[in-house]
């Protein structure tokens, strides 16, 4: 057994403490991944690791917090759909629609549409584009940007709701 594997084997509970801090922020689903991604920075960590540059487990916690937050934002950045009829109780009929308030859905041409007037920022935004890159493109703070998106979000739901 090398270095690598016994500074893993005999750290595999630091990254499963760390895991546990985050595990509550993501949907159930996901939960097991957040341990295998504290599981792979610490892997990392343990193949980088020079002992002359100090303690291994602040120098791990670096790489494992590191993997958990990257999976978190990517999780936060994935595009998800959602029905308008979806349940959102177990037994009653009460669906999604309901409690937005929404009495139809919305065609790709009426957001599209609706979308002509946006903002700039805002096209961008649902280009694809990350706050920081249109800050970038456009000569502002990521904070302006999002303030801009933020407005823009809800101009176009006041659209889309008639």
């Amino acid at each position: 057994m090398n270095e690598a594997e016994l500074l893993y084997r005999e750290n595999v509970r630091l990254a499963s403490f760390f895991a546990g801090r985050f595990v509550h922020r993501v949907p159930p689903q996901y939960r097991e991944d957040v341990f295998a991604e504290a599981q792979l920075g610490l892997w990392k960590a343990c193949t980088r690791f020079d002992p002359r540059k100090g303690r291994f487990s602040t120098f791990a916690a670096r790489y494992i917090l590191n993997e958990i937050c990257g999976f978190i934002s990517y999780l936060g950045k994935a595009e998800t759909t959602v029905s308008i009829e979806a349940e959102i109780t177990g037994g009653d009929s009460l669906v999604l629609g309901d409690l937005l308030g929404y009495e139809q859905d919305f065609s790709a041409v009426e957001v599209r549409n609706a979308l002509k007037d946006a903002d700039e920022v805002f096209r961008l935004y649902f280009g694809g584009l990350t706050q920081d890159q249109i800050a970038d493109r456009i000569k502002c703070s990521q904070a302006h940007v999002s303030r801009r998106i933020k407005k823009a979000r809800a101009r176009l739901a006041a659209q889309l709701r008639g």
